[in-house]
Order: C-alpha cells, then sequence, then structure tokens
C-alpha cells in the first residue's frame, strides 16, 4: 500500500451517502468487540451516526461519531480506523476505539438528553479515556 499521500481534511459525511455504510459499522462493531470483550455479547448498537470521515488511502479511512447503544440504552463515542483488503473484501487491520465514562450495563452509556451532541464531532481522539480498545496489526 502506498501510504505516501497526504491525508485528506476531515469532512462531515453526508446522510445520504452514509447510511449503508452506517448500518453495516452498526453490525461490524459490535462484532469486533464482542472476543475480547464478553461484556459484548448480546450488546447491539440501533444506530451509528457518522460526524466525520477521512480517506488516508485507496483503501484506508478514518471514522469518527457517535453510536446508540440498543440494550444498554444511551450515546456513546466511536473511533475507527481502517484499512480494507479488496481482494478478500475484508478488513485488513483496524484500530476501533468505542465509549467514554457513562453508566449503564456497559458503562459508556450517555443520557439522551445529551442527543445534541449527535451534530457535533466527539472530543479528539486523543482527549477521550477510551474503555474499549481492540486492533488487528498485520502479521
Amino acid at each position: 500500500m502506498n501510504c505516501s499521500s497526504r491525508p485528506r481534511p476531515v469532512q462531515k459525511c453526508p446522510p445520504e451517502l452514509s447510511i449503508s455504510l452506517q448500518d453495516d459499522l452498526a453490525y461490524c462493531i459490535p462484532q469486533l468487540l464482542r472476543e475480547p470483550y464478553p461484556e459484548w455479547v448480546g450488546e447491539y448498537l440501533d444506530v451509528v451516526l457518522l460526524t466525520s470521515g477521512r480517506k488516508l488511502a485507496t483503501n484506508a479511512a478514518e471514522l469518527y461519531g457517535w453510536a446508540i447503544l440498543l440494550i444498554d440504552p444511551g450515546l456513546t463515542p466511536f473511533y475507527f480506523r481502517l484499512t480494507l483488503d479488496p481482494a478478500q473484501d475484508a478488513l485488513h487491520t483496524y484500530d476501533l476505539f468505542v465509549g467514554d465514562t457513562g453508566s449503564g450495563r456497559l458503562g459508556i452509556a450517555r443520557p439522551f438528553g445529551t442527543a445534541h451532541l449527535i451534530e457535533t464531532r466527539p472530543a479528539p481522539v486523543e482527549q477521550i479515556s477510551w474503555k474499549y480498545r481492540v486492533s488487528r496489526k498485520p502479521q
């Protein structure tokens, strides 16, 4: 992979163009968290709302936004940096961070009274004390 190209600026994801991606993320994120974190078994995301996305390379992106938890109702931030393997139509590498201090069974749910946050980007990635982190690096 050629990583020499400069990353593009962060842009707000247009909702009409990202609905399928958001649905895929709502399914994928809990799946990736279940193996290292057994407390995610039986937890689902109702909705994933992208607030920003950035293309890093031809097959790499950085996605940032909010997720609405289904079983443990509430709002929580997420960050997903990923590289796709087009030959296998699968994730190649990723860093996934989900949740900061909150309430509920997982300890990451923010009350829906903070729903106004959906229109804003969560705090900078490095300023959030992420509760759940999972990565896959090349072997």
